[in-house]
């Protein structure tokens, strides 16, 4: 969790500039002929899937057997396996069409209820008080949300169903009207679709919700045993898909891409032909954070799953160690997720769990505070309202519990976070001293007034360095409450997506070196006995802000091994100043390659996208050409503009930095005469963001300050500080190497970096990928 006076720079953003990608299933199993088939779908999803998640809609029986609890107990076991977070909904041949609907919704109840809470990794997940089973959470930009809308029964009594249609109403109508300023699109997911009357009060209500969300929203259900994917209302921002019956067809597979306007991308039988092995790194969970006396030891319950990729071996290592401490914890058993810890000192300890399957080794930490069995102290928050001048002391009480009557000195110092020291409070720092068997002292720190009409801002106040006992809680929250009134100023603005199409695109072949091939439906590369290279051409027009990411999709229809290498080539034929056209480029005359490859090497499995990562070519507005080569004998095909999915690139940006020059030596050397000084602290963006390590950020002052830059864990913890010492007025940039204050690397993951100057504070997420 992160520490409270850490303000989130991603606000409601939820990693909007993901793609997210899902898998769902529904009716399934109807009788044990099709229990083999649910578990080699279980299996398969674990070895092929890129799924973050998957969803069972409901209806696992058929209609005609018998409601039991062994039943849903073999259900339970059997989702288990799936190596990603899963939920399950109430379909009705195991609830409301059973012969005793009461004993039978206990059963599912016992059994799937929270079930997703029961997997490594689960989103947080938001419930329904009076109906439970009804759930929500947003990742990568997307609001998903379950439902109990099962088919209603032969003999439905409307007056007690509209009772639940109405909670379902209410539910998703709260929910995308809270929630959705923060999202790009939705899902929602329920066993029963539209179609039967019995259901319009929901649907009704659900219409206009949807209406007033105003952005992509997918309904996915099942039921129908028939694949539909359609527009079934008049809300054009409706899609919906209905899933086949489980027992005939594999889980649908979505992607939920960053156009903002038709985002949903359904793969059925994804695994259908040649499927390519997705090894997805482990999950790893440390556990809550934890607090012992001594000679207790501390219980962690960590828990880690992984797909079972790569095989072989298909094995998952684990290994605990201590990060940091007074003095090295002893592990029960270091190589289980679940043990105990013993201590030798009291103190502040980090225990880092690491899963290794051998490509990946992901980690995640514990905080575990040791307290002695002598004197014990602690420091509470604060709050104080800001005024409008002069200044107000926050007042911060220490605590000693256990005392002997000896006198224990405590050192302290404040910290900035949302508050700005120097600007919004004084930095203090000093000793405390308590004495007495029960006694407390207060620390006072001065907060300046003024009249801007802002948000609640914190600060911090730490002990350190105890003469005697134990400190544990060693960090309080201080908040500044604002007192002016008026609306405060909006964030900055998130960083905009483009998504554009191909204007030009065409293959060529060396056994055919004059044919021109602009026209064809589809794109080929590969090198063996003859050669096939693809290019594209885009247009970029209107970016506002500086290049944070550029991204290349093409839509393989034919797998390979390896999807190709992208490079920017020219944007005219060959040895002259002639733009090329599709219908015009040939083997003979293609643009050359040169240059270091702008991606990673990669498989392209079929009927899905791949990426190719060319924002190190992409740096603003402009026409931008590519050459798609493979060195593999096995071709990949994709669809061209003319075929089915055109080619896209996808751009994001991010603010535009006050410069016209950046300093890039790192020095604090004076700007150019062209560069316009910021009015304030400006960051631009970090590259390459993903980042496999080096990192480089760009930012501009207003004037010379201090630069330090902090970076933090998704759970708040700090990782890194990074002192870049005094730097003039103007542009600047810094790099990250991608490691922590141990000099470790970082695992693969989010991380949010806090760059520091003069008292303000700018804010970047960054994803690391190892």
């Amino acid at each position: 969790m992160l520490p409270a006076w850490i303000v989130a720079p991603w606000g409601n953003a939820h990693a909007q500039d993901q793609v997210l990608i899902f898998s769902a299933m529904g009716d399934v199993p109807y009788g044990s002929s099709e229990v083999p088939t649910l578990q080699r779908q279980i299996r398969d999803h674990n070895k092929y899937s890129p799924a973050d998640f998957m969803v069972h809609i409901g209806d696992i029986k058929s209609g005609s057997s018998s409601c039991t609890e062994a039943l849903c107990r073999d259900m339970a076991g059997w989702m288990r396996a799936l190596a990603v977070p899963t939920y399950i909904l109430p379909g009705d041949n195991e609830t409301t069409d059973c012969s005793n609907p009461s004993q039978a919704w206990t059963y599912w109840a016992r059994y799937f209820t929270d079930f997703d809470a029961g997997f490594c990794g689960a989103p947080v997940t938001a419930h329904q008080s009076v109906r439970h089973e009804n759930w929500s959470f947003i990742t990568k930009g997307v609001l998903c949300l379950g439902i109990d809308l099962p088919s209603p029964p032969s003999s439905v009594n409307q007056t007690v169903w509209n009772v639940l249609l109405q909670q379902d109403a209410d539910w998703v109508s709260q929910q995308l009207r809270d929630r959705g300023a923060g999202v790009r699109a939705a899902v929602l997911f329920s066993q029963d679709g539209p179609g039967d009357s019995h259901q319009n009060l929901f649907f009704t209500q659900f219409r206009a919700a949807a209406a007033t969300f105003a952005k992509p929203l997918l309904l996915l259900h099942g039921d129908d045993h028939t694949w539909k994917l359609d527009h079934p209302f008049a809300e054009a921002n409706i899609l919906r898909a209905c899933v086949n019956n489980g027992g005939e067809e594999d889980p649908v597979q979505v992607t939920v891409t960053l156009d903002s306007r038709n985002p949903f991308t359904l793969l059925r039988n994804p695994w259908s032909s040649s499927p390519v092995v997705y090894d997805a790194p482990p999950c790893v969970d440390a556990g809550p954070d934890l607090a012992v006396t001594l000679p207790a030891a501390a219980s962690l319950n960590a828990r880690s799953t992984d797909d079972g990729d790569p095989a072989p071996p298909g094995r998952l290592t684990l290994g605990w160690t201590t990060t940091s401490g007074p003095a090295p914890a002893v592990f029960a058993n270091p190589t289980a997720a679940a043990t105990t810890a013993s201590f030798t000192a009291p103190g502040a300890y980090v225990l880092r769990l690491t899963a290794d399957d051998g490509p990946s080794h992901p980690w995640d930490e514990v905080a575990v505070n040791v307290i002695g069995s002598g004197p014990i102290l602690s420091i509470a928050d604060a709050q104080t309202t800001e005024g409008n001048s002069n200044s107000t002391d926050a007042v911060f009480t220490v605590t000693l519990a256990n005392g002997d009557g000896s006198t224990i000195d405590v050192d302290w110092s404040t910290s900035a976070g949302s508050a700005a020291a120097g600007i919004d409070y004084t930095p203090v720092s000093g000793t405390l001293q308590v004495t007495g068997t029960s006694d407390s002292r207060t620390i006072r720190v001065p907060v300046t007034g003024d009249t801007d009409v802002e948000l609640d801002e914190t600060f911090a106040v730490n002990l350190t360095h105890a003469s005697a006992g134990t400190v544990a809680r060693a960090q309080a929250v201080g908040t500044i409450v604002n007192d002016d009134t008026g609306t405060p100023p909006p964030p900055p603005p998130a960083a905009g997506v483009v998504t554009l199409l191909a204007v030009q695109d065409s293959k060529v072949n060396s056994s055919s070196g004059s044919s021109t091939y602009g026209a064809a439906t589809t794109l080929r590369v590969k090198t063996d006995s003859e050669t096939y290279d693809s290019f594209l051409k885009f247009n970029i027009s209107g970016l506002a802000g500086p290049v944070q990411s550029a991204v290349l999709r093409l839509y393989c229809t034919d797998a390979s091994d390896h999807a190709g290498f992208a490079y920017r080539v020219a944007d005219t034929y060959r040895n002259t100043t002639t733009p090329w056209i599709e219908t015009g480029i040939n083997f003979k005359n293609a643009p050359f390659f040169a240059g270091a490859p702008l991606n990673a090497a990669v498989a392209a499995p079929a009927n899905a996208w791949v990426p190719f990562d060319v924002t190190a070519a992409v740096t603003g507005n402009g026409t931008y050409s590519f050459g798609i080569h493979s060195p593999s004998g096995n071709s990949a095909y994709y669809s061209s503009k003319e075929g089915a999915h055109p080619p896209e690139l996808i751009v994001t940006t991010g603010t535009t930095l006050a410069m016209a020059a950046r300093d890039d030596n790192g020095g604090g050397g004076t700007p150019a005469a062209a560069t316009r000084l910021p009015a304030q602290l400006e960051l631009g963006r970090g590259f390459p963001n993903p980042t496999r390590g080096l990192l480089t950020i760009e930012f501009a002052l207003p004037r010379p300050a201090t630069v330090t830059v902090a970076v933090f864990d998704v759970r708040g913890r700090l990782v890194r500080r990074i002192d870049a010492g005094e730097r003039a007025g103007g542009p600047h940039d810094i790099t990250w190497d991608g490691d922590d204050t141990a000099g470790r690397q970082v695992g693969s993951g989010v991380y949010y970096l806090h760059l520091q100057a003069g008292g303000e504070t700018a804010r970047m997420r960054v994803t690391v990928l190892r």
